[in-house]
């Protein structure tokens, strides 16, 4: 009986620790590093995404697919593509303004 209690108990962990863990868009501790062009690489992190309360289906996988090459550039994130979906002054910091880029690219 104990044995089937501690089985029951560790997948139940395993499971709560599997939804939980897959909760960032990035794992935890880890970055999607982008080129970014001549302005500097950009680094994306799910960590601090996620800090500020965002979920990983507020970008997947209508924003963002989740595997695969993403060919994204300026025009498209001003138009509202991408990270510009978010970035545009209402829902986070608006990234056509020249004093933001920064907080992008490094």
């Amino acid at each position: 009986m104990m044995k089937k209690v501690l089985a029951i108990t560790s997948l139940f962990l395993f499971i709560l620790f599997s939804l939980t863990t897959g909760s960032f868009a990035v794992a935890p501790g880890k970055k999607v590093i982008y080129k970014g062009g001549g302005a500097g690489k950009v680094t994306f992190s799910g960590k601090d995404h996620r800090i500020r309360g965002n979920s990983c289906i507020q970008c997947h996988p209508d924003i963002f697919i989740m595997k695969g090459n993403i060919k994204m550039n300026m025009e498209d994130i001003y138009s509202g593509k991408y990270c510009g979906a978010c970035h545009n002054g209402t829902d986070g910091f608006d990234a056509r303004k020249q004093e933001n880029c920064k907080k992008c690219h490094k």
